[in-house]
Order: structure tokens, then C-alpha cells, then sequence
């Protein structure tokens, strides 16, 4: 039986090593899954979110076993909100400036009701952010307090000049119930033999959350935003990498940024077998490659759904865990963190 969890395993470990201490159970307040954690350096903490409980939760260190948080940010006046699935599932902790950023978006999806709220580390209770950042689209987050950026990967409107755009198609006509006896051959079958009139759903209107083609609109691209560390409200990026050369491709649940001010993010195609994960500098400005790019589709047979960095040992990670058939090898789903040293980003 699977139950959500934070599992904590040693830096070396290798196929099939057990963790060293897990969080689970009822009184850690963890519901469902949490797709991107943070730690808290300066104060020693684990910092998660429990999406069901649209709430963040902090957490000893060294936490064991069914371990109650330390904190709890939840209420009204926190503006967390999240929908039934995808939402309130990443944050990202600044441990220089002791502060909390979280992602929340509502059932529309619209971009305009996507925020970024900023929350103190020491906050707990029922209490409103510090900061909130509006329209900014849905998207994995990762802060740089020694260049005072933050970077947003999520999807956005195409920069002028990317021809990546093209008018939708049509929607699909409606399915008309078929009359007599029940045909097994047809798709959408009823329980009992009736038909169920299935209807392919069109995309998103422009202006909201997808990659896709939005209906009446362009297509929306994946981007790398690049805001004021302490932009507020509906303040405009400094910065936006985007453009076909690229080669960004979203869904990277976390990115990151170290020390040196080098971004990492995924890039290449989910269906051609190459996906990667590159570098850019948090100076960089429209349609511009990566510096630097590690192939880790072609190394591993797996595209990557997550990374992390360990700067003390100069070493980027990449979880994995399945997803599409395009993001893994014939064997099937594999649970698993690789490892790559990286001393250049650092």
C-alpha cells in the first residue's frame, strides 16, 4: 500500500538502499504527495506544502517516524488555495532572506488568478503573505538572493518573432448516440449498452494555463521568467528567456539556480527520446540556447520530472518517475534519484 511520505536516504546511496528515517502517518498533517519540498539551512527545517489541507508544513531537520510540524501556515487570510489535483504541490524556500515562496491557482486555471505568495519563515497560523505576485502563470520557482532575482518556469504568450504559433483547430464535432441494438465496436461504452455521447474537450481559451493551442489564441510556450526578487502585485518581468533555440520544454516540477547565478531547467522534445537539462545565467534575454546542457534522457533512458543541487559536493540531482511513455524506456516506471558532478554551475 502506498502512503505519502518524506523520505530521507544517505547522499551515496545506490539501487535498492532503504532510507535512513521517513515522515508518515497521521499526525505530520501530510496529504497525497508533495512534488517539490525545501530545506531550510539557517533554521534547519524541512519545509512542505499538504496540498489537500491547502497548507505548508515545517518540520525538524532530523524529523522521524509520525512527527507532528513545527508550523503550520493555513487559513482564509493566506490566500492558499489549490485545486483537487496539480495544485499546492511545490514551494521554495529562501533561506537568506527567511522567506517561503508558494505557487496556488484556482479551478479556472486563468493565468490572471495564478500568484506566487510569499510567505516569512517564521510565520505560522492563519496569516497573510508578505508579498503576492499576480499573473504570472503556474510553475516551478527557484530564487537567487545573491543576484535578488527569482525565476518562474511556467508557460506564457509567445515573444514576438517565435513562429511557434499557428491558428487552432477546430473542435471535434459531437458524437451522435447510435440507435438500436449495442455495438461492442464502438468506443464509450455504457455500463449498459447505452452510448456515452463522449465529446473531446477543446484546450484552453488564450490567457490560461497550457502548452497546447488555446481556442481563439496562440499558443502558449514554455518561458523562464525572470522577476525582481521582491516584484509584488502585478509586476512585470526584468526578463523572459524563451524562443525556440531554447529548447525549453516545461514540466519540470522544481528548477533551480546556484550561487553563480546558472539556471536549470529541462529542455529538449517529450517525444523524440532527448530530453535534457540545461543552463542558462540569470542575465540572459529572449531566444538565447543554453550555456551548457546534460543529455540525461540519452544517458539514463529517463527524461527528468525533478532537480535538485547539492553545492557543497558541486553535484546536480534528477528524480525520475515515470510519467508519459515518451519519458521512460520500454522496462516501465522506475523511482529513482541520478546523480551528475557539475562543477562548472558552481
Amino acid at each position: 500500500m502506498l502512503y505519502p511520505q518524506i523520505a530521507a536516504f544517505p547522499r551515496l546511496g545506490k539501487d535498492n538502499t532503504p532510507p535512513v528515517r521517513a515522515l508518515a502517518g497521521q499526525k505530520t498533517l501530510i496529504s497525497r504527495t508533495m512534488h517539490g519540498i525545501g530545506y531550510d539551512e539557517r533554521r534547519d527545517e524541512i519545509v512542505a506544502t499538504s496540498p489537500l489541507a491547502q497548507a505548508i508544513l515545517f518540520f525538524r531537520g532530523n524529523a522521524n517516524g509520525e512527527e507532528a510540524p513545527l508550523r503550520v501556515i493555513a487559513g482564509p487570510h493566506t490566500q492558499i488555495q489549490g485545486r483537487a489535483y496539480e495544485a499546492v504541490d511545490r514551494l521554495t524556500v529562501d533561506s537568506v532572506n527567511s522567506e517561503v515562496y508558494l505557487p496556488v491557482e484556482d479551478e479556472t486555471k486563468k493565468t490572471d488568478n495564478v500568484a506566487i505568495l510569499v510567505f516569512d519563515s517564521t510565520a505560522n497560523g492563519d496569516v497573510p503573505p508578505k508579498r503576492v505576485l499576480r499573473g504570472v502563470g503556474y510553475g516551478s520557482i527557484a530564487v537567487d538572493p545573491v543576484h535578488n532575482v527569482m525565476i518562474v518556469n511556467a508557460t506564457g504568450d509567445p515573444l514576438p518573432g517565435d513562429t511557434r504559433t499557428q491558428a487552432p483547430p477546430p473542435p471535434p464535432a459531437p458524437r451522435t448516440p447510435p440507435s438500436g441494438p449495442r455495438d461492442t465496436s464502438l468506443p464509450f461504452q455504457g455500463v449498459n449498452g447505452t452510448y456515452a455521447n463522449y465529446q473531446k474537450r477543446p484546450g484552453p481559451p488564450a490567457g490560461e494555463r497550457g502548452q497546447g493551442q488555446g481556442a481563439g489564441g496562440p499558443r502558449r510556450v514554455p518561458q523562464l521568467r525572470i522577476y525582481d526578487r521582491l516584484a509584488n502585485g502585478n509586476d512585470a518581468p526584468l526578463r523572459i528567456i524563451s524562443g525556440p533555440k531554447t529548447g525549453l520544454q516545461g514540466g519540470l516540477v522544481t528548477i533551480q539556480v546556484t550561487a553563480k547565478g546558472w539556471i536549470l531547467a529541462a529542455g529538449g522534445n517529450n517525444n523524440d527520446g532527448d530530453r535534457w537539462i540545461g543552463a542558462w545565467s540569470v542575465n540572459d534575454n529572449g531566444d538565447v540556447p543554453p550555456r551548457w546542457k546534460i543529455p540525461v534522457q540519452k544517458l539514463t533512458g529517463y527524461g527528468p520530472y525533478s532537480v535538485g543541487i547539492d553545492p557543497p559536493h558541486k553535484e546536480m540531482l534528477m528524480s525520475v518517475a515515470g510519467g508519459t511513455s515518451a519519458n521512460r524506456p520500454p522496462r516501465g516506471v522506475f523511482n529513482g534519484v541520478y546523480t551528475w558532478s557539475w562543477p562548472e554551475i558552481f
